[in-house]
């Protein structure tokens, strides 16, 4: 089971065009373009911030440090490399998005994330994984009631930080290793993948023929329309 990279950049279209910033649905701008840009919407008189970046290093951590060139481990997997320049300059840029740029006051301020940026109207933008874009665009939905802007995550240095995230699962019950393994093989299948977007999931998870699956298709081709 997986999921793809946190390097997708939610917004709040009104607020950016309204500071007269664009960002290029492709990400084809730099971190400090995007910083700049992202300055002139904040008005900490009204309470109304740039950005909150997700701060779990697991996930996030990964997508920060390879925009700047870095890795969380080395090829064999055993030696963690955080405190590698490349790594220490993309966990910095994080750092300094509050005590520096000042796009948000506190990282860990209350309420969270989802609520500042969906119903609060606090917070301009804000980065998840492709799952969110289901959750923003089914029909009916009530999460977002803005014009929404979807792209990829601004370039660091050395370019777009990538990530996917797997989960594993494996057969603890000896005794009955035939309906593990079937129970397993089921919950990875391609229509548990495709059911789980339908069922209110944010993506259908790793595998290819889920996400070219024709239901699917059928729905972002409206959602996009």
């Amino acid at each position: 089971m997986a999921h793809y990279g946190t390097n997708v950049w939610y917004y709040n279209k009104s607020k950016w065009d309204g500071a007269g910033v664009y960002p290029p649905a492709d990400g084809n701008w730099t971190i400090d373009e995007f910083v700049a840009g992202a300055q002139k919407l904040v008005n900490k008189a009204q309470d109304i911030w740039a950005y909150r970046p997700e701060v779990s290093i697991d996930q996030y951590g990964v997508f920060w440090v390879r925009q700047f060139g870095g890795e969380m481990l080395d090829e064999a997997g055993k030696k963690c490399l955080l405190d590698t320049p490349e790594c220490r300059a993309g966990l910095e840029w994080v750092y300094n998005l509050q005590t520096k740029f000042q796009l948000i006051d506190d990282f860990y301020r209350s309420p969270n994330i989802d609520t500042m940026f969906e119903s609060q109207g606090s917070l301009a933008s804000r980065s998840q994984t492709p799952g969110l874009v289901s959750e923003y665009k089914k029909p009916g939905q009530t999460r977002v009631k803005f014009d929404l802007g979807i792209a990829v995550f601004a370039k660091g240095p050395k370019g777009h930080g990538t990530q996917a995230t797997g989960q594993g699962m494996g057969i603890t019950r000896l005794d009955h290793q035939a309906e593990v393994w079937e129970w397993i093989k089921t919950l990875t299948n391609r229509e548990n993948g495709v059911a789980q977007v339908f069922g209110g999931a944010g993506s259908p998870g790793g595998r290819v023929d889920c996400w070219t699956d024709p239901k699917l298709a059928e729905v972002w081709q409206r959602n996009e329309g």
